[in-house]
């Protein structure tokens, strides 16, 4: 069964400065939650979509916490953690070294 992220997680929208913080932590947990639902599918195929769905919301954002925090900050630290326990449930090992 395929289940869209959007059922999951509802759009959030706010004004000001808060907007891209906002927006950076609905791709961080979007990407979580698509991670736990393939992890959970008996779907081969949607296991795969969703799994590289997450991969490109954790590549974004780390993208956004290295160009807010820098390279060498916990924060992002974080996102590489997250980044490396998705590429172990891929079984990627080779990307991780």
């Amino acid at each position: 069964m395929l289940i869209s992220i959007q059922n999951v997680v509802h759009p959030l929208v706010c004004i000001g400065n808060l907007k891209n913080e906002v927006l950076h932590f609905n791709k961080i947990f979007s990407a979580l939650i698509l991670e736990e639902i393939a992890l959970d599918s008996e779907s081969k195929e949607a296991r795969e979509k969703n799994l590289q769905e997450a991969e490109e919301l954790h590549l974004q954002s780390l993208a956004l916490a290295t160009k807010a925090f820098g390279e060498n900050n916990v924060q992002t630290a974080k996102h590489y953690g997250n980044l490396g326990r998705l590429y172990q449930s891929m079984q990627r090992f080779e990307v991780c070294i």
